[in-house]
């Protein structure tokens, strides 16, 4: 997984290299599982209210070193998800909405900043395509 990230750091550096002075990067791609990409702009969004919170909790290189930890471990988070939705869409899982319910519950509990999430937020939130399985969900809970 390092050298898929080195990877992608090294790409990055030389594009941003190349084009320096000719333009602005304001999003790239951070790492891609399969042909799945997943930007900085997505990490960026799910990382936003945890750096909020230790925003207010730390101060110097304690909150240096806690957001540089959280971006990892959402970059590595998002990896994840993204080889569970590629094998979900392959297996054709479909998901209840209970499963959800408990998921999202659990999810909260995870980080203090994850406590003021509700559905609709969650949704409005996506930067991402939504999950077939996932958007069923949604439209039966009323929420798109």
């Amino acid at each position: 997984m390092k050298i898929l990230k080195l990877f992608f750091f090294i790409i990055l550096f030389q594009l941003g290299f190349i084009l320096s002075g000719y333009t602005e990067i304001i999003d790239y791609i951070v790492a891609t599982v399969d042909k799945e990409m997943i930007t900085s702009f997505e990490l960026k969004e799910k990382l936003a209210p945890i750096v909020e919170y230790y925003n207010k909790t730390y101060t110097g290189e304690e909150l240096k070193n806690r957001i540089m930890k959280a971006r990892e471990d959402i970059l590595n988070e998002s990896i994840e998800e993204k080889i569970l939705l590629i094998n979900a869409e392959k297996s054709k899982i479909e998901v209840t909405e209970e499963e959800v319910e408990k998921n999202i519950e659990e999810f909260k509990k995870l980080h203090p900043a994850y406590g003021v999430l509700t559905k609709q937020n969650m949704l409005e939130a996506l930067s991402a395509p939504i999950h077939p399985g996932a958007m069923k969900y949604y439209k039966e809970a009323g929420l798109k």
